[in-house]
C-alpha cells in the first residue's frame, strides 16, 4: 500500500490523518479513493484485511473504512480486530447490502459510521471530516490500562476508568495494577475517570480507598474527573489527601469558557480534551488547521491549543486567522521542537506561552490557566 497507488502525490505529507480503506472489489476501493483524492489525508488503499490490520498496529491510523462482504474476512470482524488493537482508530462500514443500517447496527459501538452502496461523494467527505476532527472518547470497555507510555506527549503514566456498573474494589484494583507498572513509579500517575456517580458503590469508598492506596504507595497522582462529583464532594467537607490532587469542576449550566484544541495525535487530542472538559472548558477539538477553523465558526473562544507541529505552515496561517478574530483568542503553543517558523511581532501579544514536549499534566494545566473566569457581556 502507497500513497501513490491510490492518486497521492509522492511527498504527500506523512503528517496528515491516515485514512485505510479496505475492499475486495477493485472498483469499490477506486470510487473510495477518487471521492478523498482532494481531501488532506493520506489514503491507502488495500483488498487484504489482514494488511489493514497490521497497519493499524504499528502505526497512527485515523480511520478504517472496510466493506462488510470480503472473502477473508467481514468488515465488521476487521473493525473490531482494529477496535481492540487500536483504539483511537475510528471505524466505518460500507456495504451494499439492502438494509446497511441494520448491517452496522448489529455490530454495536463497533461501527462508528456506515455508508451503503452506491454512496453519495458530499456525504462520505462529510462525514469522515467530522469523525477525524472529533476524538474518540474512552470506549465503555475502557476500564483496563489504557498505555500512554510511548505517545511522547506526556510525562506521566495514564490510566482511564469506566465507573458504570463497576465497583469500588474493580476501579480500585486497576489503579493498583497501575501503580505497578514502572512508568507509573518513575514518572506519577494520572486516573481519568468517567461516569463516577454511576458507580454500584458510593464514589466516597472509591476516593477513600484511592486516598489510603496512594499513601501506602506513597504515590503522589492526580484524579480527573469529568462528571464534576469527586469536586462536589471535596467542596461539601471530604478530607482532602497529600497524595492525590482532583480535577473535578462543578457542571457548568450556562456559559463556559471557550478552549480551541488543535492537535493532529486523535489520543492527546482525546485526552486534553478529557481533561480540560473536566477542568470546567467548552472544549472545540480539531485535528487540523482548516477542521479548526470550520469549528470556530459556531462561537468565539478565550484560548487556544495548538500544537506547532501540525502540517507546515498551517499552525501560523491558523494564528494569523485567529489574529484577525473580532476576539482573538490567546495562544498555548505545544512543540517538541521550536516551530519552522518565526511569530515574529503579528502573534507573540496573544501568545500567552510554549510549553515542550513530553509536559507533566500540571504543566499543561499551568499553561491554559484556570476556566473560572466571569461570562462575557450581553
Amino acid at each position: 500500500m502507497t500513497d501513490q497507488d491510490v492518486g497521492h502525490p509522492e511527498g504527500t505529507p506523512v503528517d496528515l490523518p491516515l485514512l485505510v480503506c479496505v475492499d475486495d472489489e477493485p472498483g469499490a476501493l477506486a470510487s473510495l479513493t477518487r471521492a478523498l483524492s482532494r481531501e488532506p489525508y493520506r489514503v491507502l488503499a488495500t483488498a487484504n484485511p489482514y494488511e489493514a490490520l497490521s497497519l493499524a498496529g504499528r502505526s497512527r491510523v485515523s480511520v478504517v473504512i472496510a466493506d462488510q462482504r470480503m472473502p477473508d474476512m467481514s468488515g465488521i470482524s476487521l473493525l473490531r480486530l482494529v477496535e481492540s488493537r487500536s483504539p483511537s482508530t475510528r471505524r466505518v462500514l460500507v456495504t451494499g447490502l439492502p438494509d446497511p443500517r441494520a448491517v452496522a447496527d448489529s455490530a454495536g459501538t463497533v461501527v462508528e459510521r456506515w455508508f451503503g452502496k452506491p454512496w453519495d461523494d458530499e456525504e462520505l467527505r462529510r462525514g469522515l471530516r467530522s469523525l477525524v476532527e472529533t476524538p474518540p472518547a474512552p470506549s465503555p470497555g475502557a476500564d483496563s490500562l489504557f498505555a500512554m507510555d510511548g505517545r511522547g506527549f506526556l510525562r506521566e503514566w495514564v490510566c482511564w476508568l469506566e465507573a458504570e456498573g463497576k465497583t469500588s474494589f474493580n476501579l480500585l484494583a486497576r489503579v493498583a495494577l497501575s501503580l505497578m507498572h514502572p512508568g507509573a513509579a518513575e514518572r506519577g500517575l494520572v486516573i481519568l475517570v468517567r461516569n463516577l456517580p454511576r458507580l454500584a458503590d458510593a464514589p466516597e469508598i472509591f476516593l477513600r480507598g484511592l486516598q489510603a492506596g496512594l499513601a501506602r504507595h506513597r504515590s503522589r497522582s492526580d484524579l480527573v474527573d469529568e462528571s464534576g462529583r469527586a469536586g462536589a464532594l471535596v467542596r461539601s467537607g471530604f478530607e482532602p489527601s497529600p497524595w492525590l490532587r482532583i480535577h473535578s469542576a462543578r457542571p457548568r449550566k450556562e456559559w463556559a469558557p471557550g478552549l480551541l484544541l488543535v492537535l493532529p495525535d486523535p489520543v492527546e487530542l482525546g485526552f486534553l480534551r478529557f481533561v480540560f472538559s473536566a477542568r470546567g472548558f467548552r472544549c472545540v477539538p480539531a485535528t487540523t488547521a482548516k477542521g479548526a477553523l470550520r469549528r470556530l465558526e459556531g462561537g468565539a473562544v478565550e484560548t487556544a491549543l495548538v500544537d506547532g507541529g501540525i502540517h507546515g505552515r498551517a499552525a501560523e496561517t491558523l494564528l494569523e486567522a485567529l489574529a484577525e478574530r473580532g476576539k482573538p483568542p490567546e495562544v498555548v503553543l505545544l512543540s517538541r521542537e521550536s516551530p519552522p517558523w518565526n511569530t515574529g511581532d503579528r502573534f507573540w501579544w496573544r501568545i500567552r506561552g510554549c510549553l515542550d514536549k513530553p509536559y507533566t499534566l500540571q504543566e499543561v494545566l499551568d499553561a491554559v490557566g484556570p476556566a473560572g473566569r466571569t461570562a462575557p457581556e450581553a
